[in-house]
């Protein structure tokens, strides 16, 4: 099982994924014309808030 140091560190990736996909979002310029990097980041972020999501879930778990 997962232990709390695991599920603590999957927090901490996963806010660090989140935090530096939207960042990199905010600094792309021409929102309005979809391109290939927009893409790459949207998914980034989409990743990193599942992780993010699987870490908070494992919190409320209990571990053995």
């Amino acid at each position: 099982m997962n232990s709390q140091k695991q599920v603590r560190r999957r927090l901490g990736i996963g806010a660090i994924v989140i935090i530096a996909s939207v960042g990199n979002w905010f600094r792309l310029t021409g929102t309005e014309n979809i391109r290939a990097i927009h893409i790459v980041t949207l998914i980034a972020c989409g990743m990193g808030i599942g992780i993010f999501l699987t870490g908070f879930v494992g919190l409320f778990r209990k571990t053995e």
